[in-house]
């Protein structure tokens, strides 16, 4: 159901809950003011302006990330990533060797075209992680694999920013990257490294911002640090102060 009460604090500021479910919410993805969700027991969820809310899909299992298009709601479960229309009706097999998906996104891809989706394979052993893409008419690519706990994926223009704890990649190893990746798969630039267990990151105004431990792991606490698109030192910008922040 759908929440109403909304509150004001000194800055003027305004929270409301959007939408309630009883499993609570394990992914998100927001079109305005329309809310898409899935659950840990597996279903993909919309709550409309009207207040209503619709059950779109039964995966079976926690769906781990979701994304949009202006037809279908992407949602990624262990090893397949499939699609349902906004409106509802049968959910479709959209990539059945996805390894372990999550970090989906939406984007044009100058090889694979409009509406491209784009995921994050954490992988399943050590530096297995990899960033890849899929195609509307069913080609796929790998943009950039060797990545060790990646953390999150943003895709803007003809790039994807991708960080990782670690990476081995051709032969050389990275400490806390976050990496520029052409969307065509043509190579990749470090922006920053020593990034301490990047867990999210977004792109917003020519900027990337990533949410991490900040400082020594477990002793400084969680924060978020922010990078020009083109590289640099990135500064903390908000410090939890001994607490791990949660993206």
């Amino acid at each position: 159901g759908a929440g109403t009460d909304a509150s004001a604090g000194d800055g003027g500021c305004v929270s409301e809950i959007g939408a309630t479910d009883a499993k609570g919410a394990t992914a998100l993805a927001l079109d305005g003011d329309v809310v898409f969700w899935g659950t840990q027991d597996g279903l993909v969820r919309t709550r409309d302006l009207g207040g209503t809310t619709t059950t779109l899909a039964d995966a079976g299992a926690t769906v781990d990330s979701i994304a949009l298009d202006a037809q279908y709601v992407y949602y990624a479960t262990t090893g397949t990533i499939r699609r349902v229309a906004r409106t509802g009706g049968s959910p479709s097999d959209f990539v059945t060797s996805a390894g372990q998906p999550f970090a989906l996104a939406v984007s044009s891809n100058p090889s694979l075209g409009a509406g491209a989706l784009y995921w994050l394979d954490y992988g399943s052993g050590i530096a297995d992680g990899s960033v890849r893409a899929k195609g509307q008419g069913g080609a796929e690519m790998t943009l950039l694999d060797g990545l060790d706990t990646p953390g999150g994926l943003a895709v803007a223009d003809d790039y994807a920013y991708v960080p990782a704890a670690f990476a081995d990649i051709s032969g050389l190893t990275y400490q806390g990257p976050l990496f520029h990746v052409d969307k065509v798969g043509g190579g990749h630039s470090t922006l920053a490294s020593n990034l301490q267990e990047p867990s999210s990151i977004v792109v917003f105004d020519g900027a990337l911002s990533s949410v991490e431990q900040v400082g020594p792991p477990r002793l400084n606490g969680g924060g978020v640090r922010k990078i020009a698109v083109g590289g640099g030192v990135p500064p903390t910008v908000l410090h939890c102060g001994g607490g791990l922040l949660l993206d």
